[in-house]
């Protein structure tokens, strides 16, 4: 980790740079940047796959689950890159990413198909095995099923 500090006002540079101006940014500070920066790189429209996959690379950007969450669901994230993190998101994260989907006007990045496929698959084994926490799970699945469903056919 660097022992640099984070320059002033570079959470605002990094939201409102764009093209190569965000890329340089990114180039220059990643091994300063904190999750919350990182998440506003990821927000940026003009944000690239190589951007992303520099992300990728700062182990400790890479441990945060709200930056793979958000990774995953994006659409620029390499598709290695989507694959290999979509395994580590919990349920919650998958259905938020399912569920998002819906309201996008842009084809589904793979991430998000993976998402959903892997949601469902926990759901149909859930709901074929009489498991410990069927109970409790249930009720969500019950919320959950229904949009997974929709969204695969």
């Amino acid at each position: 980790m660097s022992t640099r500090p984070v320059p002033e006002g570079l959470a605002e540079r990094l939201a409102e740079a764009a093209g190569e101006e965000l890329a340089a940014l990114v180039d220059a500070h990643l091994a300063q940047l904190e999750a919350e920066q990182a998440r506003i790189v990821l927000r940026n429209p003009f944000v690239t796959s190589r951007i992303i996959g520099l992300l990728a690379t700062v182990p400790r950007l890479a441990a945060s689950r709200e930056i793979r969450r958000e990774a995953v669901a994006h659409p620029a994230t390499p598709r290695v890159l989507a694959l290999e993190w979509v395994g580590s998101l919990y349920w919650p994260d998958l259905a938020r990413i399912g569920r998002a989907v819906q309201f996008w006007r842009v084809r589904d990045p793979p991430g998000v198909v993976a998402a959903r496929a892997g949601l469902k698959a926990v759901l149909t084994v859930v709901g074929a095995h009489d498991c410990p926490f069927k109970k409790k799970f249930s009720t969500a699945a019950a919320v959950i099923w229904p949009i997974v469903t929709q969204s695969l056919a």
